[in-house]
């Protein structure tokens, strides 16, 4: 009988920024959307390190001498023009090993925390249709699939055509 090691959070800084960026890649593949991934190492080191970032990591370790990597999630402020401050949930991602232990609860209790410290009236974020443990989970917790109850449709530009509209004249 294995016992499931208790963990601890912490922001992410510039130093865990090639561990993560890796995860990512990984994350892609396990979805099979790695051709989507543009953004380059590089520039996510240097967003970890910036004093104006965009995003905000919180890793997951065990609480042992020797901690090893659980997991991470990447999220950032936005602001719902229905319902005011949100936490945008962009990735969590655990690592297969610790997967079936309650780590992902536990991300999302810490991410609710962080919400709730700053003012935020609750999280979004988006799923991958292949992801369907990740849809049970988060059902299971409560979560509302605003596909199925409103059907919003999420959008994005891609660089090119992004660039393109920014210097329409």
């Amino acid at each position: 009988m294995s016992i499931t090691p208790k963990i601890i959070f912490r922001e992410g800084t510039e130093k865990d920024s090639n561990l993560i960026f890796n995860k990512i890649k990984d994350l892609a593949r396990f979805l099979d959307n790695e051709h989507m991934v543009t953004l380059s190492e590089k520039d996510f080191a240097k967003e970890c390190k910036s004093e104006n970032k965009f995003i905000n990591l919180l890793i997951a370790e065990t609480d042992e001498e020797d901690s090893k990597f659980v997991g991470f999630s990447l999220y950032f402020p936005v602001f719902n023009s229905y319902h005011g401050k949100r936490l945008f949930m962009e990735d969590l991602f655990i690592d297969e090993q610790y997967r079936g232990h309650g780590f992902g609860k536990s991300f999302l209790q810490e991410l609710s925390k962080i919400g709730v410290q700053n003012g935020c009236g609750g999280m979004e974020w988006v799923n991958h249709p292949k992801n369907n443990r990740a849809v049970k989970f988060y059902t299971s917790l409560g979560a509302v699939n605003l596909t199925e109850t409103e059907q919003w449709q999420s959008y994005y530009f891609p660089k090119d055509v992004f660039m393109k509209l920014a210097n329409a004249n």
